[in-house]
C-alpha cells in the first residue's frame, strides 16, 4: 500500500506557487481529499504507481509550480502548469 511505502504515513500532495508564495492543498469534496487513495491502492518494488491528485488553479500569471510530492522527498521545482 502506498500508505507502507510512505512510512505509514498518509499521502498529502502539496503544491508551491513560488510567484505569490501560496501553498495550494488537495481540493475537498464531500470531506475528502480528491486523489489516490493511499489505502487502497498496492504495489511491488519496482512498479510504476500512477496516482492523482486534484488543486484548484493558480492565478492565469503562474506558469510553473513547484511539486511536493511526499514528505521527505525533494521538491519537483518549475513543474510547468498547463
Amino acid at each position: 500500500m502506498l500508505y507502507h511505502y510512505l512510512g505509514n504515513s498518509s499521502w498529502r500532495p502539496q503544491l508551491v506557487d513560488t510567484t505569490n508564495l501560496t501553498l495550494h492543498e488537495v481540493v475537498r469534496a464531500d470531506g475528502s481529499a480528491v486523489q489516490t487513495d493511499d489505502q487502497g491502492v498496492t504495489f511491488r518494488p519496482g512498479q510504476t504507481l500512477y496516482a492523482y491528485a486534484v488543486f484548484a488553479a493558480p492565478p492565469e500569471s503562474v506558469t510553473t509550480i513547484d511539486a511536493v510530492l511526499a514528505d521527505n522527498v525533494p521538491a519537483v521545482p518549475g513543474a510547468p502548469i498547463s
